[in-house]
């Protein structure tokens, strides 16, 4: 039967009545609300809807994702119709949304959150709701209208929500189940409820200890309260928590907690369409709440720019073999992203023909992006797909990706060797490249810093190789190492303090000293001759030539012999 069919017009006496019970007889309801003809006086509610995020069990839109946004309604009406706020493809909406409106009991009872899909070119959809009865919480001995919050504070992040202290709703307590008033220690630091006792939460009274050694005066510009009210309010507020443990049993008090709410469709009314993340206060018109509304707003991610100069390398695969040599070479370059190789990779030049595994780069990488703190996450957006509306905001660990290759002309390039640095953990690198070991990375225990702290990191760090195909190993093996200095700035620090890629300006970096071996062949033929051909086969070439002169001598020698013969022949016959 409904609470309203059982209501009866009461007079002022009768209703003044109403207060005081049988002793010891616990209240399922308000009596005064469940009695009281609201038919004749409607009661007008001030809600207060605080929704934090949703998970949807399956995608609205041909992405297999949605676009949901919120609507409120007060039984078949609706009130707020929030699709400017709504989140694309995305099936964990974080909404971070708080409202405020009036609802009239007994005409609007039912609180309707909905979500909706939103769609460009049809009409909306409706994904799931879930309802909330206001008029069974109101009657409710248990008061979910306000939960209870663990601490008590009268300014900060943690404000005091009801329009009633702790104080009073202790002692309204004890006056409706006919009880004694709370007595309160001398020092207010335990209450006395009958034969029960509660004490004042110890976290309280060390901060105020603290807050009258050294800072008492911004204790109480914060509080606008004194020390002992302070204290006497968070007893209060213990007794409240132990209230259904100690006192009333059938009543014990609803306590600050986040609702995980299913929501479903009425189309399929038994089957569970997600979840909704909220919480739902709700005072009346006649002491509405004094304090502003809790900003739930999610957390903005801040704009950093990591620069990552790259020095020098060493100890690289040496991956190329000169068909005329055999000697092995690597055109070394070096290849860095944050986000995506595809979205922002970027890449030294070349240091061609090393002979050792050495390179010189001197070249500096810059990237801008954005970190959740709170989360430890790079934020980004992307398009899944090419006919995608929108964009779908991604989340991924705040991760440096630095390559070595090897650049060939005719084919891919030869991957050499990777290092991933989380910039949460940036292991130390070694001061010297000799010092520069495997165990830096793959060490979990080895020391390492929060750049987001410390800001600027130096050093070498080693490369690990790839597997190639059919391979086993026992363990990792060195691709090779990069010298190099990570720095992280913010969005504000870049723009007054700005550097150039690459070695551009401003802050430009010089030239890197490479030998005069480094060289691409085929466009520097006569370094080629010089530093391929001459170097290797000097010897060869000089034997060459001295052999080819005396060949030359020797075949003019033989063309130029038969002609003296018969020089001297003639000349002898003519003598005679």
């Amino acid at each position: 039967m409904s609470l309203v069919a059982i209501n009866r017009n009461l007079s002022n006496a009768e209703i003044k009545t109403l207060f005081q019970p049988t002793i010891g007889a616990p209240l399922p309801t308000n009596q005064l609300m469940l009695r009281f003809d609201f038919n004749k006086n409607p009661i007008t509610l001030k809600c207060r809807l605080y929704i934090i995020k949703a998970l949807l069990y399956r995608g609205w839109d041909q992405s297999g994702k949605a676009d949901p946004f919120i609507k409120i309604a007060l039984n078949n009406d609706t009130i707020i119709d929030d699709v400017e706020g709504k989140l694309q493809n995305t099936l964990e909406p974080v909404f971070g949304k708080s409202y405020e409106f009036e609802a009239q009991l007994p005409l609007q009872s039912l609180l309707r959150i909905q979500l909706w899909d939103w769609d460009m070119a049809s009409s909306n959809d409706m994904i799931a709701e879930t309802k909330i009865d206001i008029e069974n919480r109101w009657f409710s001995c248990h008061r979910p209208t306000c939960a209870l919050p663990k601490r008590y504070d009268s300014a900060g992040y943690n404000t005091w929500r009801d329009t009633k202290k702790p104080t009073i709703i202790l002692t309204e307590l004890c006056r409706t189940i006919n009880i004694n008033a709370p007595v309160y220690a001398a020092n207010l630091r335990s209450v006395a409820i009958g034969d029960e006792s509660f004490e004042c939460d110890p976290a309280c009274v060390e901060f105020i200890r603290y807050a009258k050694s050294s800072v008492d005066t911004l204790h109480r510009k914060a509080h606008h309260e004194s020390p002992e009210e302070y204290i006497r309010q968070n007893t209060a507020l213990a007794a409240l928590h132990g209230w259904g443990r100690k006192i009333n049993p059938q009543g014990a008090l609803v306590t600050e907690h986040i609702e995980c709410r299913s929501l479903f469709n009425p189309e399929f009314p038994e089957t569970e369409q997600g979840k909704l993340e909220m919480w739902l206060d709700f005072f009346p018109m006649s002491r509405p709440p004094s304090s502003a509304m809790i900003d739930i707003t999610p957390p903005k991610p801040t704009a950093y720019q990591l620069r990552l100069t790259i020095w020098n390398t060493s100890d690289v695969e040496l991956n190329d073999e000169n068909f005329l040599t055999g000697e092995k070479t690597s055109d070394i370059y070096v290849k860095a992203w944050i986000i995506g190789e595809t979205v922002d990779a970027q890449q030294t030049d070349i240091h061609y023909r090393s002979l050792t595994g050495e390179g010189n780069f001197n070249w500096r990488f810059v990237f801008d992006f954005d970190y959740l703190d709170i989360e430890e996450k790079v934020i980004f957006e992307a398009k899944d797909s090419v006919f995608q509306v929108g964009n779908t905001k991604k989340k991924i660990p705040p991760r440096l990706i630095v390559r070595i290759y090897d650049a060939d002309f005719f084919s891919a390039d030869d991957f050499l060797g990777e290092s991933i640095i989380t910039l949460t953990h940036v292991p130390l690198g070694g001061k010297l490249s000799k010092k520069c070991k495997a165990d830096i990375l793959l060490n979990p225990k080895h020391k390492g810093i929060n750049l987001f702290v410390h800001k600027r990191i130096a050093g070498w760090w080693p490369m690990i190789a790839p597997l190639k195909a059919g391979e086993i190993r026992d363990k990792a093996l060195l691709g090779g190492k990069f010298e190099a200095e990570l720095s992280l700035v913010t969005a504000e620090e870049a723009e007054k303090n700005p550097v150039g890629k690459a070695r551009e300006a401003p802050q430009p970096l010089e030239e890197p000293n490479r030998p005069k071996t480094s060289f691409l062949w085929f466009t520097s033929p006569w370094k080629t001759l010089r530093f391929v051909i001459w170097r290797n086969f000097k010897w060869a070439i000089i034997l060459g030539i001295v052999i080819f002169i005396l060949v030359i001598f020797l075949l003019l020698a033989i063309w130029s012999l038969p002609g003296e013969i018969v020089n001297q022949v003639a000349t002898k016959i003519f003598k005679n």
